[in-house]
């Protein structure tokens, strides 16, 4: 390979480059090699061909150093600044000089490796709140500017996936765990297929980051930035916006930070109001365990790898393989509402329950305001947009309990009337339902609604007004709804 590479050893010189260097790390991947210079970061590809990727020619190279810089910034702008000539002078290799390039590479912020968020989460046993809804912000922005897929590459995605999990499982070991696995992957590619194809027509396939867990994130000036997207292969990137979150969903439940993953996928929803293709999300979630699972074995089946490594990674392909089953296994889902008047603490008792029991927390406030972005003539806070929320919620309900999941929807739920359809919708889909009655002294609550509209850091509007108005029209809990509250003071 280093003979395919005539500028290797020019790279750990600091003349080579137009800014002064100090000293140089070289490091070398599978596809690429990095002169890591202290304030910048050069990537250079490799002239290889592994059949999922092509290198072997300069101009191809180039265009996948343009498509990195290109489809990186959108969500990592601060860290990818542009694609940089590598020319033979003179005076030597020199980047970004004048004159014919003999190799192209993407130049980079060079960023501390300790703040990739799989070090960071190790380091302090977990990732904090002011990470997590940050980071899931900004993987719901980089999907709505992502490129939408053309007709013909949407409708391919699920004979794409059906066709990669077959190829995962041709490399695997059989047995009859796997065989089990299968039949579970075939029961759930059967019955998500119209869905699927549903939003391939939609526009969910989109030009994704393709490989999103949390060693592909770093912090950047205290935010979460996605970086190191797929830009090498098409097929591996264009995917379903909810299959590429599932990466980092599964990454985060993988090792152990299970509320972490809940609280993502909770912001990552409310942001984006994607719950319809919640039922498909088992599937992509396995399917990412499912890959990992793929790569441990390879990695293990390597020759010259230590016994002790080989061990260890068979217990990780172990590991993948039980989490793949688990997430596939049947899961009958919940409903839960809450009922309180604004301040009584729902929405922080909705997302927390969401978080420790597995759950998703629909909230009316949210959904309330999507409504009224579509028809501003709504009054906002009136009983036609009211009724239209409540129905809202329930839609949105159903689908996440058709995933498995417990649906927490988060509203008000003073009146019989709107607690009724959802003891309607859990009889009709068979699923227990819990009531969360939040409540506390009118004085207190009339406290926190100020304190709350002071500062402006709440998506609910509701003032004392609207606080005095519902408590008004409360009604008591009827004969067959008390057995099912759990009050929360």
């Amino acid at each position: 390979m280093d003979d395919a590479l005539p500028w290797l050893d020019a790279l750990t010189d600091p003349a080579t480059y137009p800014h002064p260097v100090a000293a140089v790390q070289v490091v070398h991947t599978h596809l690429s090699v990095v002169a890591l210079t202290g304030e910048y970061a050069y990537k250079l590809k490799k002239p290889v061909d592994y059949g999922f990727v092509d290198f072997t020619t300069l101009e191809k190279r180039r265009r996948a150093c343009a498509a990195e810089v290109r489809l990186n910034q959108r969500a990592a702008a601060a860290l990818y600044l542009d694609v940089v000539p590598l020319v033979q002078t003179t005076a030597g290799w020199r980047i970004g000089a004048a004159g014919e390039a003999v190799e192209w590479a993407v130049k980079m912020r060079q960023f501390d490796p300790e703040l990739q968020l799989d070090r960071v989460a190790a380091r302090a046993g977990g990732l904090a709140e002011a990470v997590l809804d940050p980071l899931a912000d900004n993987v719901a922005a980089l999907h709505a500017k992502a490129a939408a897929a053309s007709e013909a590459m949407a409708r391919s995605y699920p004979a794409r996936l059906a066709g990669a999990i077959d190829g995962n499982f041709a490399t695997l070991p059989g047995s009859p765990a796997t065989g089990a696995l299968r039949a579970a992957f075939d029961r759930h590619l059967a019955a998500q297929g119209p869905l699927l194809d549903r939003r391939a027509a939609a526009g969910w396939v989109r030009e994704c980051h393709g490989d999103l867990h949390l060693a592909n994130i770093c912090l950047w000036e205290g935010r979460p930035l996605p970086f190191d997207c797929i830009e090498f292969n098409d097929d591996f990137r264009t995917i379903d916006t909810l299959a590429d979150l599932a990466f980092l969903f599964m990454d985060l439940t993988e090792r152990g930070l299970i509320p972490a993953a809940w609280r993502v996928l909770n912001r990552y929803l409310e942001v984006t109001g994607d719950y319809a293709g919640l039922p498909a999300f088992p599937l992509f979630v396995a399917y990412r365990a499912h890959v990992r699972a793929k790569i441990a074995h390879l990695t293990a089946s390597a020759p010259g790898v230590p016994d002790g490594e080989r061990a260890g990674l068979k217990r990780r392909r172990d590991r993948y393989l039980a989490l793949a089953a688990e997430t596939l296994a049947p899961h009958p889902g919940a409903l839960t509402l809450t009922v309180g008047l604004p301040g009584s603490g729902k929405s922080t008792v909705a997302l927390a329950r969401a978080c420790t029991e597995g759950g998703v927390r629909i909230r009316s406030d949210v959904e309330r305001k999507r409504l009224h972005a579509a028809d501003p003539a709504l009054d906002l806070y009136g009983d036609p947009l009211g009724a239209l929320t409540y129905q809202t919620l329930l839609r949105h309900a159903r689908a996440v309990v058709a995933a498995g999941y417990t649906a927490i929807l988060d509203a008000t739920y003073l009146r019989q009337a709107y607690r009724a359809p959802v003891a309607t919708l859990a009889a009709e889909l068979g699923v227990p339902l819990r009531i969360l009655h939040c409540d506390a002294p009118l004085a207190l609550l009339q406290s926190r609604v100020r304190a709350r509209a002071a500062a402006h850091t709440d998506v609910s509007d509701a003032d004392e007004a609207v606080l005095l108005m519902l408590a008004s029209t409360r009604e008591d809990f009827t004969a067959a709804e008390l057995p099912l509250v759990e009050r929360v003071e």
